[in-house]
């Protein structure tokens, strides 16, 4: 054979072993069975892993993980809470048969702090239940970027559905689409704060869109200290049997100039129905917040939108805006609105004992 021969014939296979090589250690597609696999096969449609530890140990970003029909807990080799690595996406068949069970002392889904200044994560498909938080997110300080995509997802029995903190200028993106939140604490739970005195502002963007909250103590909540800007915006939500669906929180250490905390709620096209309060709203120290209702259905208990707040000498009183249109709101005991600045309706219908 001709040494021109042999170089032809070697490289592909190089190439090759190569190729597999890293398909074997980083793949784009691992697939899980906690009834047939086993975490000692290379994780292929036909030989699938056992658990979710082990395939997330093995992926590397954008590796999609793909969950068979089943339930994957502790006695299932599941370790909790389990690490979540930025780009990677989790994605069942059916959330009715895709559980993933946790115990109530731990988290279920996770992804540090330390993971770096761009991580995106992507759920669908499947059912979190029976933990601490469902997913908690903590955001890397300083100019980092953190997008949350979750997709067709159950969640249930949890003390926190969703739970997100970002701090000293870190961005927060979470989407929920087609999802349902139920028999929990907190459906979804921000939290912001920016230290350095206010100079690097942290911002958080909430998008939910056909979703069902129900048999909760709160359907969001969200939180923002010292210079913090959050903008929210419900889409096509239906919400039943929860106590206050909405509660704002904006808070700076003491009393000096505000720190310019701003609230944005936009509600369209949704039913929410509270036990209690609507919208519950409590500015301590500064903070503005600015809502905006359009084509819904809004029913409580108590007040449908109720701000309090705290001001000191020197910082700036909390403004509070009400934007609300084609919308029927109607509560039973209560003042419907209390503690707001600024009303504007436009072909809304407000039936209340005491307006």
């Amino acid at each position: 054979m001709r040494p021109h021969d042999r170089c032809h014939r070697a490289v592909p296979a190089c190439v090759l072993f190569l190729m597999c090589s890293a398909a074997a250690i980083h793949p784009d597609d691992l697939y899980v069975d906690s009834s047939t696999g086993n975490d000692s096969f290379p994780g292929t449609r036909l030989q699938p892993l056992r658990t979710i530890t082990h395939a997330l140990s093995v992926s590397s970003r954008d590796t999609t993980i793909h969950l068979a029909p089943g339930i994957y807990q502790r006695n299932t080799g599941e370790l909790f809470p389990l690490q979540l690595l930025p780009g990677v996406k989790l994605q069942g068949e059916d959330p009715s048969f895709t559980v993933i069970r946790a115990g109530v002392e731990s988290d279920v889904l996770h992804l540090p702090q330390n993971t770096g200044p761009f991580d995106s994560i992507e759920l669908r498909g499947v059912q979190i239940e029976n933990g601490s938080a469902g997913i908690r997110v903590d955001a890397p300080d300083f100019l980092s970027l953190i997008i949350l995509t979750v997709h067709t997802t159950i969640f249930s029995n949890l003390a926190t559905a969703i739970a997100t903190r970002a701090s000293a200028g870190a961005i927060t993106d979470i989407t929920v689409l087609d999802s349902s939140f139920l028999d929990s604490h907190t459906g979804i739970y921000t939290y912001g704060t920016t230290g350095y005195l206010g100079l690097v502002r942290t911002q958080s963007r909430l998008h939910v869109e056909r979703s069902r909250f129900s048999r909760l103590r709160h359907a969001l909540d969200s939180s923002i200290h010292e210079g913090g800007f959050t903008q929210i915006a419900l889409s096509d939500i239906l919400a039943t049997n929860v106590d206050t669906a909405i509660d704002l929180t904006s808070t700076a250490e003491d009393d000096s100039p505000t720190y310019g905390n701003l609230h944005e709620l936009q509600i369209t096209n949704s039913t929410i129905t509270g036990g209690s309060n609507i919208v519950t709203g409590y500015a301590y120290y500064g903070g503005s917040t600015t809502i905006a209702i359009d084509n819904s259905t809004l029913r409580g208990g108590g007040s449908l939108i109720s701000f309090t707040y705290y001001c000191g000498r020197y910082c700036v009183t909390p403004y509070i805006d009400l934007t609300c249109r084609d919308t029927i709101m109607s509560n039973s005991t209560d003042s419907a609105l209390r503690g707001i600045n600024r009303i504007l309706l436009d072909r809304c219908i407000l039936h209340s004992n005491n307006n």
